[in-house]
């Protein structure tokens, strides 16, 4: 099953990817860093962990660019620093029904790699469509196994093994090997660590490509045998390779990005986006609505904190409840991060809380959500699905407003038209060296001009 991976993983092509893709792949990447630059002051999911641990080892220099830092490392150091920053916010995409936080641990890895081997952009965006498909069709749901795991740290090495993989031109032994130590590599206890645990599986990814590529090797049966990955972490294996793969390299996983506008877990996007609609439509509020009851997909039911009833131990904990986020919404008429972030014990905030129920039915997309709003006067309003997909947001807007002090006007704009470009660029370099600061040597500049 390893070389049926490999082959995968090395069969895709930048020439093969439909116009769309390519441009969700460049929309994709684009989003994550203005999520960088996001996270670098996140209150609770603050990189400054990620950052101390590097500097433990000394900040050991490389060609890798840090986004937002004047800074190069070692791939390994670089990649790990931008998964915390990317994540930082807590604004990093999803895919679904996998359940993968997806950029975290495949833009990291595709930066640093890309930008050590100086791959060019058509490189660097079949990496990134690799990487997703990976998590999106080989990757699973976890949650709702009898031993529930987080599953992007399980399949995360995995896919971030097969990303440095094609970067680092890894014939196909190599690969199916580098695969194989990933899967030696899966984690994924239910236990969060937030961002550290998806830093963590990008530095196992790139190091188990290092480990093949280096000769490394493991058994054939690494993944399907009796002591192998799928036992290990499910019980079971699939019948055969080709039933993990048949989709691989069509409807790519890609273009199943969900992007956040809100912290807290991607679980509650349609319980939340529908009642959003509901209070929208029909004027609802606080002051009218009697009780919310969600429908959800069983598949979710062992989610530690989707579905979490107050008291909230941290503002987190509370934004990532769907309890919580609907008691905004009908409260404020929206979900104001900026307004309600210390509202955990917020007693007016709680009590609308507590009006909100859930229940489970069978659906095998983990998002799906039934909403049913019982109004004072004896209405009763309804909506379900399992999807949203927010409208693009307008990425230098956000950059000017997140990465203000660190890049310039111009920078911005550079950097910007790049992205949009990248698929002609020879080295892929030349975009990622835009994201260093260059706000304080303009100014150093203009000073030293003016004396």
């Amino acid at each position: 099953m390893k070389y049926a991976f490999a082959d995968a993983v090395l069969g895709l092509r930048f020439e093969s990817l439909e116009p769309t893709v390519v441009e969700q792949a460049k929309r994709v990447f684009l989003y994550h860093v203005c999520t960088a630059f996001m996270g670098r002051r996140a209150a609770e999911l603050n990189p400054s962990t990620g950052f101390a641990v590097i500097a433990g080892l000394g900040n050991p220099p490389g060609p890798c660019t840090v986004i937002g830092q004047d800074l190069r490392l070692a791939a390994t150091d670089a990649a790990y620093l931008n998964c915390h920053l990317i994540g930082g916010g807590g604004y990093d995409d999803v895919i679904f029904p996998a359940g993968m936080h997806a950029g975290l641990m495949i833009i990291p890895v595709a930066m640093a790699m890309a930008e050590g081997q100086r791959a060019s952009g058509p490189e660097f965006i079949a990496a990134l469509v690799t990487g997703y498909e990976i998590l999106g069709k080989i990757g699973q749901w976890t949650w709702s196994e009898a031993s529930p795991r987080r599953p992007g740290p399980v399949f995360g090495p995995m896919a971030s093994a097969g990303v440095c993989a094609r970067l680092l031109g890894l014939d196909r032994e190599q690969t199916a090997n580098a695969i194989g130590y990933a899967a030696h590599a899966g984690m994924g206890l239910p236990c969060n660590l937030n961002t550290q645990i998806h830093a963590m599986a990008c530095r196992a990814g790139i190091m188990s490509a290092l480990y093949g590529g280096a000769g490394g090797d493991c058994p054939d049966d690494i993944l399907e045998g009796p002591l192998g990955f799928y036992r290990t972490f499910f019980g079971a294996s699939p019948g055969s390779a080709a039933e993990v793969l048949e989709d691989f390299g069509r409807n790519h996983a890609i273009m199943a990005s969900r992007e956040k506008r809100y912290p807290g877990t991607m679980l509650n996007l349609v319980a939340v986006e529908k009642t959003r609609v509901l209070v929208m439509r029909h004027g609802l509020s606080a002051e009218n609505v009697a009780s919310v009851t969600l429908q959800l997909s069983e598949q979710r039911r062992r989610h530690p904190t989707a579905q979490l009833r107050p008291p909230y131990a941290r503002p987190l904990e509370a934004f990532a409840s769907c309890h919580f986020l609907i008691s905004l919404l009908l409260l404020d008429g929206d979900i104001r991060e900026d307004l309600r972030w210390e509202a955990k014990d917020d007693p007016d905030v709680l009590e609308i809380a507590r009006r909100v129920d859930t229940s489970f039915v069978e659906h095998p997309n983990p998002i799906y959500a039934r909403v049913t709003i019982r109004t004072t006067d004896g209405r009763v309003f309804k909506a379900e699905g399992d999807d949203h997909v927010f409208p693009p947001l307008d990425a230098t807007e956000l950059l000017r407003k997140h990465a203000r002090g660190v890049l310039s006007a111009e920078r911005i704009n550079r950097l910007v038209e790049s992205v949009a470009r990248l698929e002609t660029k020879d080295d892929a370099s030349e975009v990622f060296g835009l994201l260093m600061p260059d706000v304080e040597r303009r100014q150093a500049r203009i000073r030293m001009q003016a004396s």
